[in-house]
Parts: structure tokens; sequence; C-alpha cells
């Protein structure tokens, strides 16, 4: 038969199929019955199909009949017509040579259904199970029963081997005549069963040594290979891989089988891995069937069976050289991407720990873990170098699967190379080796660029971070360093220096530096800078803390703030200058609560220690005050106050830090003033606590009246409100503790009358409090609702009649009839005083002020002067009182046309 005639069969045999699946999907086939093939000499070449023709002349030529011939001869010629081509007759040949027309396209397929998937696979893993148990329960049975003693012991082996390969022939029967998953099932058994077989030859049967019974399994696994290929069957080559990498673990093989138990798990990976690169699409997965057996079982073999550390350091060494060539392949085919470098991941990691459980380290001499995982370091970035896209790998997103494992490559020789650091040195070599792999990663990933890179470098320098912070945490606590990282060098300032406090000193510069170059034209994530320069201030603030104590420790933060803000000054990016404020407002915050508040609170303290006005206390509040207005001004004056122009809110809290200046300053003279009292040993007549809120309450006033014309000046108006604020709080502050709250329970203080310090730091509290009022620009007074004039002007007319009623008991001490009469007529004179102000300036508060005066003045003319006060007094108490209130009366009656009117101005 020629190669055309089984051509011809071959397609119709096809066509024909076709057909049959056009029919049971519905589709209609659209093609016309086939006509019976036409009787065609051999010599005859097709001609091209065309439209049906015109009756053609009878064709002439070797090949008609001779009947034909004759009669074309004997016939005259017909009319001459035009050519018109001949009829052509197709054969199923022809068809598979014309151009194929494209089926209609067919719905997707379902997913198989569960039934199909319990009776095809489930049943035949099951039943290959129960199959092997099936054959072990009958050699138990046999050995318990004595029915294996009436056979020899070959031929009880050779009679499970028997059945055995009698399972395998009827797997092969099944691929053949049924499907291949007809066959899974039955392979899968009779392979079982021969591993059951080789196993018992060793272990029950006492036939073989346990060498020629690992010989026979690995002969078995061979053979599940091979079948693994014949059915290209997953599941059986799943089956075999676990077979032979138990195979060692049921035999139990000594140390004296090293090399055999080395070769043989050499040749399970060697063929797992050439399945998955002949024939990717069904085996790819064995690659990591065989990568879990070879660890578990090649890790277990190291441990227990550590003889020959050099041979098993060799084979591990081929192994992982063996998945780097197999994934080296299927990425230059394009296959499994992520699956190559996960593999690659995954071995590279086994191999490092087995070359660390192998290479023992000598007690004394080099440490060759280091250098070994620096050399598959080297290997492996090298191998992305020569077969992958070079540095592009870096530059872009990994697309191609050889672009992902040179990626893969990379971060695993980045990895290493931190590793054998780790592994090489010890505690502040480490620091500095990690420190200097990070710098190295952040210029390479600006140069390159490369986010990867530098993210990895951000992991690495967060690695730094987290050891540094846990040694500091166990020398805090106190149980000990690690690896001599607590160790002293000296003691500088008041600040113990060491190893650590080094290496924090080292990591915080670093961080500040790949801070700034994070923060470059790539800008991978704006975050990471920021995160790195406030960790760098966080982490000299704590490490100052752990190590100094006292005024050193705020010296300490008040420099680190320096060096942030002339960085940030300078140009150094990711929120230097932020960093550098948040430090110096932490400075200002332990300054207030650790140094000055704290030990006033402690017992014991003694105020006679210090020099007043100079010493390291005030020294440092005028310190932070000094730097914070420096920074202030480098905000609108240097590159900084580009921000401010692009809506960078640096306005408002230039401003702040002047307020918060401004308020340290003022906290730092009121504990001199504060230590002064303290140390003094005579206060005359004045309280301890009084003398302290009068002198308060008019450094306070002073201090706000200069803050709010340091804000007119240069225009900050939050300066300038805050500053008045505090003048009216100052004014309060005396009313309160400096007044009224001491005078309760006790007597007027034996002082001169209107020659004392109580009514001086009135006034002065006062006349500050007027004057920040009117320096308040009129703009914000719609702001803060009520004029700051008229705020202050009530505040005075409140001290006004409290000062003015302590010094009437004061020139009248002693005589309390007296005192209550001077009082009486005090509050009646301040009363109309209140209403004749307010008809002047048309404020009718002043007036409602006023009428309340006087209506309290006549409660107490009623109840407290007629029942205590002698008569001259109480006539004289009742006279002024009645004169005064009838002059009122005619005061508002002259004048209450005119607020009828409404000439009234509203009070505010």
């Amino acid at each position: 038969m020629s190669e055309s005639d089984d051509l011809r069969r071959n397609i119709a045999d096809l066509s024909d199929r076709l057909e049959r699946v056009e029919r049971r999907l519905g589709i209609p086939s659209g093609r016309a019955p086939e006509p019976a093939p036409p009787v065609r000499a051999p010599a005859s070449p097709p001609a091209a199909p065309g439209p049906p023709p015109a009756p053609a002349p009878p064709p002439t030529g070797p090949t008609a009949p001779e009947s034909t011939t004759t009669t074309a001869a004997a016939t005259p010629p017909p009319p001459r017509t035009p050519p018109v081509t001949p009829p052509v007759t197709t054969t199923p040949l022809d068809e598979a040579v014309a151009p194929p027309v494209s089926p209609p396209v067919s719905p997707r397929p379902t997913r198989r259904p569960l039934e199909v998937l319990i009776g095809a696979k489930v049943a035949a893993w099951v039943g290959a199970i129960v199959v092997v148990m099936g054959a072990a329960l009958l050699i138990k049975l046999g050995i318990d029963e004595g029915l294996w003693g009436q056979l020899p012991v070959p031929v009880r082996a050779l009679a499970i081997a028997a059945f055995g390969v009698a399972l395998l022939a009827a797997g092969e029967l099944a691929l053949r005549r049924i499907t291949r998953a007809a066959s899974v099932g039955l392979f899968s058994a009779g392979l079982g069963v021969l591993y059951l077989d080789a196993m018992a030859c060793a272990t029950r049967f006492d036939l073989v040594p346990p060498g020629a019974a690992f010989l026979l399994m690995a002969v078995v696994a061979v053979a599940g290979f091979a079948i693994t290929w014949r059915t290209k069957s997953r599941t059986i080559g799943v089956l075999s891989l676990i077979g032979g990498y138990a195979t060692p673990l049921l035999l139990g093989l000594g140390t004296s089988d090293n090399l055999i138990v080395l070769f043989y798990l050499t040749a399970l990976l060697g063929i797992a891995l050439a399945l998955s690169a002949v024939q990717p699409a069904v085996f790819r997965p064995l690659r990591f069937v065989a990568l879990g057996g070879q660890i578990l079982l090649g890790l277990i073999w190291f441990v227990v069976a550590s003889g020959d550390r050099m041979a098993a350091l060799v084979f591990a060494s081929g192994w992982w050289t063996m998945v780097l060539v197999e994934t080296l392949v299927a990425a230059a085919r394009e296959q499994s991407g992520r699956a190559n470098a996960v593999a690659m991941l995954v071995a590279t990691a086994a191999y490092v720990s087995a070359g660390v459980v192998l290479i023992a380290p000598p007690a004394t001499g080099l440490d060759w873990r280091g250098p070994f995982m620096l050399a598959v370091a080297v290997l492996g970035l090298a191998t992305a170098l020569q077969f992958g896209p070079s540095l592009d790998a870096l530059r872009r997103r990994p697309r191609s699967a050889l672009d992902k494992l040179a990626v893969a490559l990379w971060a695993q020789s980045g990895v290493l190379v931190a590793v054998a650091i780790a592994i090489q040195f010890e505690g502040f070599g480490l620091t500095v080796g990690w420190l200097a792999l990070v710098i190295a990663g952040v210029e390479m990933g600006r140069r390159l660029p490369s986010r990867g890179t530098e993210v990895f470098a951000f992991v690495l320098w967060t690695l730094t971070v987290a050891y540094l912070a846990l040694v500091g945490l166990l020398i805090a606590t106190g149980l000990g360093g690690v690896d001599g990282l607590e160790s002293k060098l000296f003691r500088w300032s008041g600040f113990l220096v060491n190893r650590w406090s080094v290496a924090v000193g080292l990591a915080v510069g670093v961080s500040i530096f790949a801070a700034h170059r994070f923060a470059g034209p790539l800008r991978t994530w704006r975050t990471l800078p920021v995160i790195m320069t406030f960790a760098a201030a966080l982490g000299w603030m704590g490490m100052t803390a752990m190590q100094g104590s006292g005024l050193p420790i705020t010296s300490a933060w008040i420099a680190g703030a320096v060096v942030l803000l002339g960085l940030g000054v300078l140009g150094v990016r990711g929120r230097v200058f932020e960093a550098g404020l948040l430090v110096l407002a932490a400075s200002g915050g332990r300054w207030l609560l650790v140094d000055a508040i704290a030990p006033r609170l402690a017992t014991g303290w003694d105020a006679t220690g210090v020099r007043p006005f100079l010493n390291g206390q005030l020294a440092h509040a005028i310190v932070i005050a000094t730097v914070a207005v420096g920074a202030g001004w480098a905000m609108t004056r240097s590159r900084l106050s580009e921000r401010r122009a692009a809506g960078g809110g640096w306005s408002t809290l230039t401003a702040w830090i002047a307020v918060i200046a401004s308020i340290v300053v003022l906290f730092g003279f009121t504990f001199e003033v504060d230590a002064m009292i303290q140390r003094a040993h005579d206060l005359g007549p004045y309280p301890r606590d009084l003398l302290r809120g009068l002198w308060f309450a008019g450094l306070w006033g002073i201090g706000g009246l200069a803050m709010t014309a340091v804000g007119r000046v240069s225009r900050h108006s939050l300066l300038t409100v805050c500053g008045w604020a505090i003048t009216l709080a100052a004014v309060a502050a005396w009313a309160t503790g400096g007044a009224l709250l001491w005078r309760l329970g006790r007597s007027a203080l034996d002082v001169s009358a209107f020659l004392n310090l109580q009514l001086a730091m009135a006034v002065t509290a006062t006349l500050a409090l007027l004057a920040a009022g009117r320096l308040v620009p009129a703009t914000l007074h719609d702001t803060l609702r009520l004029s700051p004039r008229v705020i202050g002007a009530a505040a005075a007319t409140v001290i006004a009649l409290i000062a003015g009623s302590l010094e009437i008991e004061r020139i009248f001490a002693g005589d309390a009839m007296a005192t209550q009469a001077g009082l009486s007529v005090y509050w009646a004179f301040f009363g109309v005083g209140l209403v004749v102000a307010g008809f002047a300036l048309r404020r009718a508060l002043a007036r409602y002020a006023g009428l309340a005066l006087l209506t309290v003045t006549v409660g107490k003319v009623l109840f407290v002067d007629l029942a205590t006060v002698e008569r001259v007094w109480r006539v004289a108490s009742f006279l002024v009182s009645g004169l005064l209130l009838v002059g009122t009366s005619v005061l508002y009656t002259k004048l209450s046309p005119r607020l009828l009117g409404g000439e009234d101005r509203v009070a505010g």
C-alpha cells in the first residue's frame, strides 16, 4: 500500500470522526453527501476546483478509450466557443490540500462532573492503596498463620512479585484497550506491591541484605518512572517519587551506605528534573515533589549519618546545580515563570541550610560558613548576569520567565550576602556590615534606577534597626547585651559610650543619608524616606536617654535637633527639617516636665544649690527658644519658604514655633523666680505661696505683652493673639490666686496702703493687658468675636474694684465697722462711676455693671451695715449710698431720651 493511500484513509477516518462530533453537539455539517470516488488513471493530475462548467468535449489523449478517439475523428469540429474549465471531481486528499474552513465556535466544555472525578481518579487512588494494604495483610497473615512455611522463601517473594507484575500487565492492557485514566490505579497498585515485596525481602523474609533490597526498590522506582513516561501520567510519577524517597527510610540503611544513598537520591532528583524538562506540561509538578523529598530526606540524612561531611556537601552542591540548570532551561523556553523562581529560591534555601549543618564552625580560626554563603551568592549573581537580561532585570518589571528567574537570583544573592555577614561577624561588625549593604543597595537602586533594590535596602535597614532596638531593650532591662555590644568604651560629658551607642550613632547617620538618597528622582514610596528619617530621630533620642542622665540628655536632644534643622536648611531631603522640629519640641517638653517640674515635685528639693539666672536650666530654656526662633526664621528666609508659597502651611507652623519658644522662655524665668523665692529666708509680711503667685502674674503679664508686640511687628497674628491671651490669663491669675482665693479665711496683709507688691502686680498685669489689647489688629476682632480692648477694659474694671477694696481694708485696718462703711461708700462711688462712664461712652455693658454693683451695695448697706456698723458709720453709709442712688436716678431721667432714641452703642 502506497503512502498516498494511507494518507487518504487517515483523512477519511478523521472526517468520519468530525461528523460524529458534529452530530453529538447538534451542529449541522453543511456538506453534501460524499459521491462515490471516480475511477481515475494514476497519471492524471488533479485539477483545481471551479464553478459548474458547460458540457465539455470528450477527453483526448493516451488515457481516453479507443471508442472515444474514433468518434472524435469522424465528427466534424463544432463551432468555436470560449474555453471552459473542465469538471473536476474532488477526493478526500484534495479536501486535505484545500485551505481548511474554520469550524463554528463551540461552547466551552463544562467542568468535569463530581461523579466522574470520584469514579475515575479518587477510585484509582483509593483502589491502589487498598490493594497494597491487602497485599501487606496477606503477607502478615501468611507469617502469623504459618501459611508461608510450606513455601520456600524465594517462592514467597516471587509470588508477591508475580502479583505486582500481573497488576502492571493489567494496567498496560487497560492503557491500550480503555484509557490512560483507567490504567492509573492498576499501575499504582502494581508498583506499590513491588515496593512492598522488595522491602519484605529484607525485613520479613530475610532473603537479601538491606543493600540488595535497596537496589531492588531502586529498580522498582526506575520501572515506575518508565511507566510514568509510557503513560504520561502525573499520578504515577508522584507515587514513584514518594516510593523512591521512602525506600531508605523504610529499610533503615546504616551509615555504611552513605554513598549508595547519596547516589540514589541524585538519581531520583535527576529523573524527576529530566521528566520536568522533557514534558513540562505534564511533569512540571514532579520538580517540586522531588525538591520536597530531597530536602526532607537529605537534611535528615545529613544530620543522622554525618560521617563524611565533605562528600555530603559535594552531593548537595550537585543537587543545587541540577535544579539551577533545569530552571534555566525552563526559563529559556519561557515556561513556568514564577514556578522557576520559587523552585530556585527553595533549592537555595535548602542548600545553604545543609551547608550550615555540614560546615561545623571551628573552635578557632576562620568560620567557613560565611564564605560558603558568599560563594553561593556570587554563583547565583554570575548566573543572573550571564543568562539573564543583565542589569535590566532590576530596572524594569520582570515580564518573561528568564527575567523572573534573574530577579530571583539577584534577590537570593542579596539575602545570602546579608546572612553571610550575620554569620561571619558579631555585634558591632554585623551592624556595620548591614549598614554598608544598605548604603550599597540605596545607591545601586538610585543609579540604575531599581525599585526592587531600594526595597531590599529598606528591608535590610529595618532588620538592622530592629536588631539594635532589641539589643538596647536587653541592655535597659538588665538582661545583658548581645555579642559584646554592651561593653563600655569610655564616659564623656555624663554619657556612657559603649559599642551599642556607637552602632546606634552609625545607624542614625546611615538612615539620614539613605533617606536623602531615597527621596531622589525615583521616589519609590514617598513614605519610606520619612520613616527612615523619623526613626533616626527617635533612635538618637532613645540612645541618649539610655546612656545619659539629667540635663545632658536635653543637651543631646537639642544638638540633634540643630543638626537635623541645619541639614534641612541645606537641602537634605526626607523631611529632615520636620524631624528636627519634632526633636526640638521633644527637647522643650523634656526640659519642662523632667528637668524643671519633676525636681520641684520631688521630696527634698533644694533651691539653694543653684545660682539664680546663671544656671544650666535657664540656659537650656534660652537655647531651645533661640533654636526655635532660628528655625522659624529659616522657614521664612531660606529655600524652605518655597513650601509656604506652595501652600505647605509654613506660616502657621512658624507662628506656633514662636509661641512655644516664648512660652519656654517664660517658664524658664518663672522657675528662676520660684527658685529665688524658695531660697529667700525673710519674705516679710508676704506668705510664700502668695508671693509666688504675685510674681508669676506680673512676669507672665509682661511676657504676654512682649509676645503681642513681637507678633504685631512680625505680622504673626497667632503670636499676637496668644500674647494677649497670656496677659489676660495673668490678670485672671492675680484676681483669683493673688487676691480673692487667698483672701478667703485670711485677714488683710499688714502692708502699707497703695505701696505694696500686691497692688503693684495688679497694676502691672492690668496695664499689660490694656496695652496688649491695643496692639491686637482690628482685623482680628471679628475672629475673636469680642474686642480685646473691651475685654481689657472689663478686666481692668474688675481688678480696680478688687484692688481698691483691698486697699480700703488696709486704710481702715483694725476697725471693722469703718472698713465695712468704707467698702459700701467705695462700691457706691464705683457703681455710679460705671454708670456715668456707660453714658459717656455709650456702653450699655458699663451701665449694667454699675447698676448691678449699686444693687449689691444697697443690699450690703441694708443687711450688713445696718446690723454690724456703729451709728456714725451707719449714717455715713446710708447718706452716701442714698445720695448716689438719687443722683443715678436723676442721670437716667435726663439721659433716657437718648437711650430710647437708639443712640446707644453696642458693647464690643
